[in-house]
């Protein structure tokens, strides 16, 4: 799966592109990058939908480095925005 993730992060807005690029019962990996960077993010949401569990998705940063915590709450916020719309389907 792959699609453009618009992280809004003041004073401008990021176009970001993602990838699911592991995905198991347990864990799904995704792949975030933009001109020259990525990082990849692991969360949980297969066992939490699995289980039917009402707790909130962890997210992990697995590889890359982000130096703003902003930023990466937005990622984040931007991508689980993206995953609940495409679940919707």
């Amino acid at each position: 799966m792959k699609g453009t993730l618009n992280v809004h992060h003041s004073p401008k807005n990021l176009s970001l592109e993602y990838e699911r690029i592991y995905e198991s019962n347990q864990i799904e990996r995704y792949r975030i990058g933009g001109a020259n960077r990525s990082i990849v993010l692991q969360t949980n949401r297969p066992f939490l939908k699995i289980t039917n569990s009402r707790k909130k998705q962890n997210w992990k940063l697995i590889e890359g480095t982000l130096t703003d915590g902003r930023l990466f709450a937005f990622i984040v916020l931007a991508i689980e925005q993206e995953l609940e719309a495409l679940d919707k389907l």
